[in-house]
């Protein structure tokens, strides 16, 4: 599966049989709180389910997960100062 949102790209490849990982999930680091925010809203209307992380929020981030339609997820984290 290939991800681009302009000029960054995420390949994500798999082994056979494939399963959703329990824990394992890639994570991406994002500009600032707004763009995490707008990125929240625009999953959000395309109907993507977020979640809040459980735990501790490392150094202060703001961060969410995405559940993408084959079960596995993907997390977006801003810092405070971007």
């Amino acid at each position: 599966m290939w991800f681009q949102a302009r000029a960054e790209e995420l390949h994500v490849g798999i082994e056979g049989p494939c399963r959703p990982a329990l824990k394992a999930h890639p994570a991406l680091r994002v500009r600032s709180t707004d763009t995490l925010e707008e990125l929240a809203k625009s999953l959000t209307v395309a109907g993507v389910e977020l979640r809040g992380p459980t735990g501790p929020k490392p150094r202060g981030q703001r961060r969410f997960h995405a559940s993408y339609p084959r079960g596995n997820r993907l997390e977006l984290v801003a810092s405070p100062t971007g």
